[in-house]
């Protein structure tokens, strides 16, 4: 199967290369003019075919596509690719069908709204789960929302542009980096958004008001965004509406009031669950306040920051402008259009950073294509253009080769391996209805049930202790119960050997547990995880137990007992690494730390790991390199900054330390051991009073770092009173 998934993503990006430098050969091929003078006289054909002479072709290529995305998500999931987002969804939807209501125990939440105003898988896709209890069945049903985005885009334009120039926009929707990304996602509920949205204007433009009016009802089921999409078609309407500006001014503030008012009511909504994992959604707006009422505030006394924000730095609005860029700028053309469009992505731009990935471009993803659609209507009916509108087809194609070739990755080799081969036969002796705590990546094979919780690989997963449960199955890497902080790993190790969960099998690095209890039948117990002293005895012996085998007692024997753990992924194997490396095991250590960064030779992480590794081993250079690799790669990160002033510190680099430690600073001017860090540095090239402001600082910030005490101990540091503060 590894093997195929790699095959599998090797071709599908062979293929958006090949497609997008295909797209630009024929781009570049409308420089011919009897190809321009043909492609002309095939869009004046096709325009007069009739609206309706292309339905059942367009159908066909949507279905095609939506085969197409399906397999990749198949493949997602076959290669353990979808992280926990998707099993909290399927969970989620589990729950419903169970009549447990809009819980899940994936996060850990009494409903879904504590996190989102949002809830159409589980209430309205929950059904299929009957047919087909498994994420998949939802997993293609989100797959084949977003490839019917490409006939959606077809029938909203065919009335206004054409049949040729609607084919041109089915082209760019398909192409386009948003749809790719929306198909490279988790299953969630604002994917849905656009497809929705983007159907509910087809429909609407096509007459069919009451089947726009659903799709559009659905929409608001999604998330809290959409009224903010709603406000800026009411504005846009104000502004531009071909009516007498007195009552296109009152119906456009009727309709942004209304969206403001029902933004409001669904905060509320998410803000009135005491268990609220996201209960402030206003700090998203923080550059505009502190608080919710400063934020209102804003809005209502200064609405010129809210116009900057929308237009100003450059930097801010590139991504999204970037999304028009992949339309040709067809968008550009209907100014009106674009401008609703532009307010719709109000949920962007108005934050002080956001990202623009994945799921994030469904918001105005509908509102983008719209502004498309007007863009080339209004471009094919120029007069100059008659009888020459190939030349409409040269900024298309350029863009459908550009989003072609700059889409997001669907699939990623190497990533899930570990799991391949193993997961499968140990998911398939869990029961359907079972309770099970499972490993991230594996969950999503064991989410379309009520009860799951999920470990992260060495961490337990957000809100782990809300609803917590006793568990029927536990299915996890053996690596996870060794890389657990110590006081999880006491309660939920802890925990396994007072009950007695016994091994039932096992399979590469992971090992399925059973209660000795289960199956029991109906809901399972709740659960508090506690540490309990009198576990302290039996953890070690209970936790030998489920690392031994045959195979560790022959391989490992170089390892004690309580480490006889074979790693396979990447992380799994930084990890490890790490362990061995605070057990004092640098020999054993440094081929996992090796084998890691060849792996995922773009992980900060592992190279981190790699060079603590070099430098226990005394190669001072082969350690720097590596702590410069990890800090190229994540430059954002303190942590590793420190880690490589900290190497040049111990080289005697004192000077090229110190940069690293001021760099660090300014991304974490609150992290105690740095400001100690660099006291030593300045310390040894004779700043001895700014070496004791940073110890001083360092003891403020955390009064027992023990570098700072140690060394304003010395008279020739401390010999200067303490500023008081």
């Amino acid at each position: 199967m590894g093997a195929f998934i790699a095959a599998a993503a090797g071709a599908h990006d062979a293929l958006l290369a090949g497609l997008g430098g295909a797209a630009w050969a024929a781009a570049a091929a409308l420089l011919v003019p009897k190809v321009r003078e043909w492609i002309s006289l095939a869009l004046d054909r096709l325009d007069a075919a009739g609206p309706g002479s292309l339905a059942r072709a367009v159908l066909a290529c949507g279905a095609l596509a939506a085969a197409y995305l399906c397999f990749l998500k198949s493949c997602q999931y076959y290669g353990f690719q979808l992280p926990s987002d998707t099993s909290y969804m399927v969970n989620s939807t589990a729950n419903f069908l169970a009549g447990r209501g809009l819980a899940s125990t994936v996060f850990g939440v009494p409903s879904v709204l504590s996190v989102h105003f949002a809830f159409f898988v589980p209430v309205f896709l929950s059904p299929v789960l009957f047919f087909w209890p498994s994420a998949l069945a939802l997993l293609f049903l989100q797959s084949a929302a977003l490839a019917s985005m490409g006939p959606a885009a077809y029938f909203l334009a065919r009335r206004r542009c054409g049949n040729g120039l609607a084919l041109v926009l089915m082209a760019l929707v398909l192409a386009h980096p948003s749809l790719q990304a929306m198909a490279a996602s988790n299953l969630d509920d604002a994917v849905f958004l656009a497809p929705l949205t983007l159907w509910g204007m087809a429909l609407w433009a096509s007459g069919r008001g009451r089947w726009a009016a659903v799709a559009l009802l659905l929409a608001l089921t999604t998330r809290e965004q959409v009224p903010i999409t709603i406000a800026g078609a009411g504005l846009c309407w104000g502004l531009f509406a071909d009516r007498p500006w007195r009552r296109r001014a009152v119906e456009g503030a009727a309709v942004v009031l209304g969206a403001a008012a029902l933004w409001f009511a669904e905060m509320r909504v998410v803000a009135a669950h005491g268990s609220a994992l996201e209960a402030d959604l206003f700090s998203r707006y923080s550059n505009l306040g502190n608080t919710p009422s400063e934020v209102i505030g804003t809005v209502l006394s200064r609405p010129w920051l809210l116009a900057r924000a929308m237009v100003w730095p450059p930097a801010h609005i590139a991504p999204l402008a970037a999304t028009a860029l992949f339309m040709g700028l067809f968008p550009l053309a209907h100014p009106p259009t674009f401008v609703f469009f532009w307010l719709s992505s109000a949920h962007h731009l108005l934050q002080a950073n956001y990202v623009f990935e994945l799921r994030e471009g469904a918001y105005s993803f509908a509102p983008l294509v719209l502004a498309a659609a007007f863009g080339l209507a209004r471009l094919g009916a120029l007069p100059k253009l008659r009888g020459r509108r190939a030349w409409i087809l040269a900024p298309a194609l350029a863009a459908v080769g550009l989003g072609l070739r700059g889409a997001p990755r669907t699939l990623l080799t190497g990533f899930g391996e570990q799991y391949l081969q193993a997961a499968p036969p140990l998911a398939a002796l869990v029961p359907p209805k079972a309770s099970v705590w499972a490993e991230e990546y594996v969950g999503v094979w064991l989410a379309a049930r009520p009860e799951l919780k999920l470990i992260h690989g060495d961490r337990l997963s957000l809100r782990f202790d809300e609803l917590l449960f006793r568990p029927e199955y536990v299915l996890l890497d053996k690596g996870t119960l060794l890389f657990l902080p110590p006081d999880d790993k006491e309660r939920v190790l802890g925990f396994l050997a007072r009950e007695g969960y016994a091994k039932v099998s096992e399979a590469g690095s992971l090992v399925l547990l059973k209660d000795p209890d289960a199956p029991r039948g109906g809901f399972s117990p709740s659960l508090t995880l506690e540490r309990r002293a009198e576990d302290a005895g039996r953890l070690e012996a209970y936790l030998v137990g489920i690392l031994d085998s045959e195979r560790s007692r022959t391989l490992l024997a170089d390892l004690p007992p309580d480490l006889r753990y074979e790693p396979e992924g990447a992380d799994q194997r930084m990890r490890f690494a790490q362990l061995l490396l605070t057990r004092g095991l640098t020999a054993q250590a440094a081929p996992h730390a090796k084998q890691a960064v060849a792996m995922r030779p773009d992980q900060w992480e592992g190279r981190a790991v790699l060079a603590d590794v070099l430098a226990k081993q005394g190669d001072w250079e082969g350690a720097l390199r590596e702590y410069e690799a990890a800090a190229s790669l994540n430059p954002r990160s303190a942590d590793v900054l420190m880690g490589v002033g900290n190497h040049l510190l111990r080289g005697g680099k004192v000077g090229a330390a110190l940069r690293r430690y001021d760099e660090a600073l300014l991304l974490e001017p609150g992290k105690s051991a740095l400001h100690s860090n660099r006291g030593v540095a300045l310390q040894l090239i004779g700043r001895r009073e700014k070496a004791r402001l940073a110890f001083l600082e360092a003891l403020r910030l955390d009064p027992g770092n023990a570098t700072a005490k140690r060394h304003l101990a010395q008279p020739a540091v401390a010999e200067r009173p303490v500023p008081k503060r």
